[in-house]
């Protein structure tokens, strides 16, 4: 039994890349494996868990702080111009406000984001023709891509950006 707990061990080590550089298990050792008891795989199972879980919380941890946008603080600059001028012209259902708010935004594009300008010149041309809901697709379109990034990498910019 210790024998099997051991080599099931090795084995989870060496497929989580902690072992000892080999890639493969020997093939004893992969026959032996095949003979384990429930419990040692669950003693594997929460070892290799319990490893993965500082990476996890490490990247959590290098997150930058911006020290706007989230609960209790102030919104980050982007974030408060959107909800100041695109939000409440959405909720408002005034495409003019929306379509102004939008070539706003297109003829500020943000640095390697090379659907934006684009994007928001649709997004406007639909407001300006009346229609809320291809607009706001549009938003979402450029959302999808690029907000995450964009809260990741320059959330506290200055907001519309000088040119």
């Amino acid at each position: 039994m210790l024998r099997q707990t051991l080599t099931v061990l090795l084995l989870g080590l060496a497929a989580c890349g902690q072992g000892d550089g080999a890639t493969e298990a020997p093939p004893s050792a992969t026959a032996t494996a095949a003979t384990t008891t429930p419990s040692a795989t669950a003693s594997v199972t929460a070892s290799a868990s319990a490893s993965a879980a500082p990476s996890a919380s490490a990247s959590a941890a290098a997150e930058k702080d911006w020290g706007c946008g989230k609960k209790g603080q102030e919104l980050c600059p982007m974030q408060g111009w959107m909800k100041t001028n695109v939000s409440s012209a959405v909720s408002k259902a005034d495409t003019d406000a929306l379509a102004k708010a939008l070539d706003v935004i297109a003829a500020h594009p943000v640095e390697g984001y090379d659907e934006w300008v684009k994007i928001s010149e649709e997004g406007a041309a639909a407001a300006r023709e009346g229609d809320l809901q291809a607009a706001k697709k549009s938003c979402k379109g450029c959302h999808k891509l690029y907000q995450k990034d964009y809260k990741r990498t320059q959330r506290d910019a200055p907001w519309p950006q000088k040119r």
